[in-house]
């Protein structure tokens, strides 16, 4: 995983970097409940994805109590290693609960690099969030 500077205001609104790209690539986010799936979302289309409890503001709710409003970000942006390469990442908008990937907590207000298969956990939730690139 690797970290950027942080980029969220202290108020936890968010906005995107310059650097935000829409994908050419499809992605999706599967929501497992034990070893059942429950949910899938499309991540396409969009260069970011808020995910809260939040129906008002977010791309996808995370209905648990002990998720925040404004939980988390899915942010597609330029690699910075190569500016013609989109890259997905994850930032935490400084929730009251962490969010974990592959079962690790995650600094908050910092992007994360994902990959495909890596696991998302928000809060006290107990369901599994895989992120999969479906090229």
């Amino acid at each position: 995983m690797s970290q950027n500077s942080n980029l969220l205001p202290a108020n936890n609104s968010y906005n995107e970097p310059e650097t935000a790209q829409i994908p050419s690539e499809k992605y999706s986010l599967i929501v497992f409940k034990g070893e059942q799936i429950i949910n899938q979302f499309r991540l396409e289309g969009k260069s970011s994805y808020k995910l809260g409890r939040d129906s008002a503001t977010s791309d996808i709710v995370i209905a648990h109590p002990s998720c925040s409003k404004n939980h988390a970000v899915i942010q597609f942006k330029s690699s910075p290693d190569d500016p013609s390469k989109v890259v997905p990442y994850l930032i935490d908008l400084n929730s009251a609960n962490g969010t974990k990937i592959n079962f690790s907590p995650v600094p908050q207000s910092r992007f994360i690099q994902l990959k495909s298969h890596d696991v998302l956990n928000f809060a006290y939730s107990t369901r599994d969030y895989v992120f999969q690139n479906e090229n």
